[in-house]
């Protein structure tokens, strides 16, 4: 989150930062007046953060998956994430829903936040193109598959 700030504080463009922390403190006395805190959101509410914003940011340094890309993908959002988001290939390459940087690099995050303005249309129209349905049964089907190759397998 400190690699926003940074890079935020350096665009001046508005950014809000959702969630708490033990920086939290350290991270607003940084940050300037173009950058928001949300805070804590509760689950049932963060359907109205995500569609109050046009580009979710993602600078993980480590995240194995992340399911808050499949959130923000589902509210219609285009994605920024780090090279350190599991399912960064999988929900933003393959599917050309936004753009990839890499972890802890400012240029890097720097280039594609140029690079979402510039193809913004482009990675909504990819969002919108997301068949949710067909998505939730071929995860469904992989879980299935997954338990039948268990159960037949031989153990010693």
């Amino acid at each position: 989150v400190e690699l926003l700030i940074d890079e935020f504080n350096r665009n001046g463009k508005p950014l809000t930062i959702v969630g708490n922390g033990i920086l939290e403190t350290k991270l607003k006395d940084k940050a300037k007046s173009n950058i928001s805190f949300a805070g804590f959101i509760e689950n049932e509410k963060l359907g109205n953060i995500y569609q109050s914003h046009d580009v979710f940011i993602l600078p993980s340094y480590s995240e194995t998956w992340g399911l808050v890309v499949e959130e923000a993908l589902y509210w219609g959002l285009p994605l920024i994430v780090s090279n350190q988001v599991g399912s960064s290939v999988d929900m933003v390459q393959e599917l050309g829903t936004g753009c990839i940087f890499e972890s802890r690099n400012r240029n890097s995050l720097h280039t594609a936040i140029e690079t979402m303005e510039q193809h913004f249309d482009e990675y909504q129209r990819n969002v919108w193109k997301i068949d949710w349905e067909k998505r939730d049964k071929q995860q469904i089907q992989a879980y299935i598959s997954l338990i039948e190759n268990e159960s037949s397998s031989n153990y010693c």
